[in-house]
């Protein structure tokens, strides 16, 4: 089996690996993070094939709103 590296596969780490490195120095808040990944993976759609109707279909989710609301609330 042979695995080939799309530019693709590489954005896509680089995002998740820059989200990574947020989350755990936490220089910009936690939800402010996660939303600007979100709107990267969008945004860098040629290469992500994230687009924003995928991007945003998780809000549609009842389990997301709730927990959502949890982090409002707490």
């Amino acid at each position: 089996m042979v695995l080939s590296l799309t530019p693709g596969i590489v954005v896509v780490f680089l995002v998740i690996l820059a989200a990574l490195v947020l989350f755990a120095t936490e220089p910009v808040p936690i939800d402010i993070t996660a939303i600007g990944i979100m709107v990267a993976l969008m945004v860098l759609e040629p290469w992500t094939q994230v687009s924003p109707a995928e991007g945003v279909s998780g809000f549609a989710s009842s389990a997301t709103v709730t927990v959502l609301a949890m982090f409002v609330l707490s």
